[in-house]
């Protein structure tokens, strides 16, 4: 078929091809791997963020919820660690992606379990000191925390101990009110707490056994039981300075008997002479046909026992006078009347006394040749051996007498002397009279 779209004879144009810019290519492919890496990068960077996220808000930092508190005093504080309730119930609440408000009851009971199954423990809780350093550790249970979907998040730590109140040193027996009561050689010793402060009122002292039959010098202990160091540390903050303590008694503590006719005091004494006088009166008034005259004060004996333990003494109070009888065969004589007083005292205060609850007139003598007697003595020496030599070897009393009067035990022992010096002048004699027969021979 004839073309009649061109002109025969003529040649066909063909179309030439532009060449491929490979540089460009590959500008191309290096933008597209960089963008390709640039979303994996961030998609991976989103999920990482997204984890982060996740981790933080499922994590409860427990050491934010523990609380370390100190109490007592210094060298006796205690620590305490606890767990905030509130606080940390609610961040469990947080950290399982949930509200407080709007919380299920699963939910709840869960954030409840971390709560009770998580403890805090202390390294050291008691005797502590300011300055000290107590770690902090926790224990939970691991099912408990996986169930709840949450991390906890905690590193052992240290805390200081601060804030304990100082501790004062008192001196227990400053409140001990050692008393002695009774006499030198029967004294018994009590203790009684004086203290009004809260803790020391309640202290109680114990006494040494050997606190009864006390002679003056004896000594007894006061001792306070370690309970009470420990529970007046701990609770007070009152350190004790001593435990125990020794008391001594002394003359000023107790009553004593009077040993010695100058220790009794001229005041006492006066009133004691005047008392025998009256009870000397007193008994002649019932006295017929006896007359006393020219009475007056001779002297005193003073009988005592201080070797026993228990003790004692008896004054005699003695006065002489001129007796005078309703019959005139009988002349007047003088007379001895000694008036018994028992139990002359000092007191602890320095006061004295004796016992004044009777007089006693003593002695009874019959006038010879007469129905008539007498109270009192008509010889010093009987006087003296009846009131005094007889108790002294009977029983091993020392006795006292006053200036003036005779001591016819000293009197009896020159006898005695004497009468040991006579052999010597017999063994004279003999020698002269053996020399006399030798002569006349």
């Amino acid at each position: 078929m004839p073309n009649y779209g061109m002109p025969q004879g003529m040649p066909v144009q063909q179309k030439v091809k532009k060449p491929v810019n490979k540089k460009f290519i590959g500008i191309i492919i290096a933008v597209v791997v960089v963008v390709i890496a640039i979303i994996v990068a961030a998609v991976i960077i989103i999920k990482n963020v997204q984890h982060k996220r996740e981790i933080e808000r499922k994590t409860v930092n427990l050491e934010e919820y523990i609380e370390v508190t100190f109490s007592g005093y210094d060298t006796m504080g205690t620590a305490d660690a606890q767990i905030n309730y509130d606080d940390f119930y609610e961040a469990v609440i947080k950290a399982m992606g949930k509200e407080v408000r709007s919380a299920s009851s699963n939910v709840v009971a869960k954030a409840q379990s971390v709560y009770y199954t998580t403890s805090v423990n202390l390294d050291n809780y008691s005797e502590l000191s300011n300055g000290d350093k107590v770690t902090v550790d926790i224990k939970y249970d691991e099912e408990v925390i996986d169930d709840a979907d949450i991390i906890i998040s905690f590193e052992p730590y240290e805390v200081e101990v601060e804030g304990l109140e100082e501790v004062r040193e008192v001196d227990i027996f400053d409140y001990a009110e050692v008393t002695f009561s009774g006499m030198d050689g029967s004294a018994h010793a009590s203790v009684n707490n004086t203290a009004t402060e809260e803790g020391l009122n309640s202290v109680w002292f114990d006494i040494s056994d050997n606190s009864w039959e006390l002679s003056i010098g004896d000594t007894v202990t006061v001792t306070v039981g370690d309970y009470y160091e420990e529970m007046l540390l701990e609770n007070y903050g009152i350190k004790l300075a001593s435990l125990s303590k020794e008391y001594t008694m002394t003359e000023d503590d107790v009553d004593q008997y009077i040993y010695q006719l100058s220790d009794i005091s001229d005041e006492l004494m006066d009133t004691l002479k005047a008392s025998a006088l009256d009870e000397i009166e007193d008994q002649y008034s019932y006295s017929s046909g006896l007359e006393l005259s020219d009475t007056e004060y001779y002297g005193s004996y003073l009988v005592y026992d201080d070797e026993s333990r228990y003790g004692g003494n008896i004054l005699y109070i003695i006065y002489t006078a001129t007796l005078t009888v309703d019959d005139e065969d009988v002349e007047p004589m003088t007379v001895y009347i000694p008036v018994q007083l028992d139990s002359i005292i000092r007191r602890a205060d320095g006061t004295q006394e004796a016992d004044d609850t009777w007089y006693y007139v003593c002695g009874y003598t019959y006038i010879e040749n007469t129905w008539l007697s007498f109270e009192g003595y008509d010889s010093e020496e009987t006087m003296f051996k009846e009131l005094i030599a007889d108790d002294v070897d009977s029983y091993g009393y020392k006795y006292e007498i006053s200036e003036g009067l005779t001591d016819y035990s000293q009197s009896s022992d020159d006898a005695n002397t004497e009468n040991e010096t006579e052999p010597a002048e017999d063994e004279t004699a003999d020698d002269k009279t053996s020399e006399d027969e030798t002569s006349e021979e």
